[in-house]
């Protein structure tokens, strides 16, 4: 019959979000025949296929990497406000699935994601709730899924996500700010410039604020009038450097006014940059890289600070700034290739406009696993995806990915969704020529197989003389 191979794990971690990493020990070995389980092949020669689709693969050795996800500690609605999409609404299994399908969207919106072209990510939105990612990955595309936990523990517990409501609070206390320091006055005689672009649109609302007029918008780099530089926020201060570097001032002074940004990185922009005069912000960020690296601060710091030397005003680590418009990209140290990598975007695209653009069209990407009402139960922490002609399946709990393709993805679907197993029997001897019986002898042993690896927690038993009985693992 089909092909049921199983794939030993070569790690599996777990911490707060447990990371599994699942695959083969080399190409060679998954393309040995042994590979296939004697059981489900004994029987293949009276099968003949009617129809099939096929979408090809390459040869890589297939692998998966699943997170088990406890919503109420990492994804707590306090701080992680989000729910599911209205078109998904329905797949979700209350609050804490629709936050669980949130953070899998947003995860699907990241550039990193849409280079991995051979994989699917998988979200289990009911308990136990869990995202998977399953198919072929290059050791880089590997490095980068590896990465993620550690980013999700690191980033979640500092979650900050600003509203569009809460943004029009922070300009209206920005332009508070800019008059107390200034005065109106001195403001009309200022030019605004927003750096593209969330200072852009923060730079919009802000001249409403302030009731600027148009000829306080005219960002021409001759005038020696006081320059305003709005952004929406400063984490390292590079792109207001950037910007200061690449733009002519016409020779005056400069402010900057931003939303968000740590005391001591406006404190240094006053201090290195001559024409700064003022760097002000409507709110303070919190510096939590201490309570990350503990002993390991000074080392930590040292270390970016050699590889970015001054090209930034503060090292730190705050917290995980996004608004409505922009999601800031969050960068990692990639030790093998010895430099910095795009991390994961964890706001969904609905909620931000950044990753509105980058996120998948269609279901094929991102696929939502249901819970079943077939005759087959799988295992709390199983998790499948269809990719191609083939479903892959991970085994989170115990670490063993298997795949299946041919009869065994029929004999899948069909158990899964027939709560009556001589209505999957049926649906699947309508694609073979094969007796009833021949087909019943390998599709016990097939939901023997499953039950036996722990993929299954409950089957039917297919003995003509106990059709309507099930086994339980």
């Amino acid at each position: 019959m089909a092909a049921l191979r199983r794939i030993e794990p070569a790690r599996h971690d777990r911490t707060l979000v447990q990371a599994t990493l699942l695959t083969r020990p080399s190409l060679k070995h998954h393309l040995c025949s042994n590979e296939v389980h004697p059981l489900l092949c004994s029987d293949t020669v009276g099968f003949e296929l009617k129809y099939a689709v096929s979408i090809p693969m390459s040869a890589r050795t297939p692998q998966a990497f699943g997170l088990m996800i406890d919503p109420e500690r990492l994804l707590p609605a306090d701080r992680y406000p989000f729910g599911a999409a209205s078109e998904l609404q329905q797949d979700a299994e209350g609050a804490r699935g629709q936050r669980v399908l949130a953070l899998a969207r947003a995860l699907a919106s990241s550039p990193v994601w849409q280079e991995m072209d051979e994989a699917v990510l998988v979200v289990c939105a009911h308990p136990p709730e869990a995202i998977a990612f399953l198919g072929n990955f290059s050791d880089a595309e590997a490095a980068r899924l590896r990465w993620l936990p550690v980013q999700l523990q690191t980033e979640l517990p500092y979650f900050h996500y600003v509203s569009w409501q809460q943004a029009e609070a922070d300009v209206e206390e920005l332009a508070s700010r800019l008059v107390a320091r200034f005065g109106r006055e001195e403001i009309r005689q200022m030019r605004f410039v927003g750096i593209p672009r969330g200072g852009l649109i923060v730079l919009g609302m802000l001249s409403y604020a302030l009731g600027l007029g148009s000829a306080c918008l005219d960002s021409d780099g001759a005038s020696d009038r006081p320059l305003v530089v709005v952004d929406d926020c400063a984490l390292s201060g590079l792109r207001f450097r950037d910007f200061l570097r690449s733009r002519a001032t016409g020779g005056g002074t400069v402010v900057f006014a931003h939303l968000y940004s740590h005391p001591d990185l406006r404190c240094e922009v006053e201090r290195r940059e001559a024409q700064v005069v003022a760097a002000v912000a409507a709110r303070d960020l919190r510096d939590v890289a201490p309570e990350i690296y503990g002993e390991e601060l000074s080392t930590w710091r040292a270390r970016w600070r050699e590889r970015d030397g001054d090209s930034v005003y503060m090292i730190g680590r705050f917290e995980h700034l996004s608004f409505p418009w922009s999601e800031p990209d969050f960068t990692f140290w990639d030790e093998t290739e010895q430099r910095a990598r795009l991390g994961w975007r964890l706001v969904p695209p609905e909620a931000c406009l950044k990753n509105r653009a980058t996120a998948p069209q269609g279901a094929a990407r991102l696929q939502i696993q249901r819970p079943e009402h077939g005759a087959m139960q799988l295992a709390a922490g199983t998790l499948y995806a269809e990719i191609g002609d083939q479903v892959l399946v991970a085994e989170l709990e115990s670490g063993q990915v298997i795949s299946l393709d041919g009869v065994a993805v029929d004999l899948w679907r069909e158990f899964l969704r027939c709560p009556d197993p001589d209505a999957a029997l049926d649906a699947v001897q309508a694609r073979y020529d094969v007796s009833r019986e021949e087909l019943q002898r390998d599709a016990s042993a097939f939901l023997q197989e499953l039950l036996r690896h722990g993929i299954a927690s409950r089957i039917p038993m297919l003995n003509p003389s106990d059709t309507n009985g099930t086994r339980d693992a």
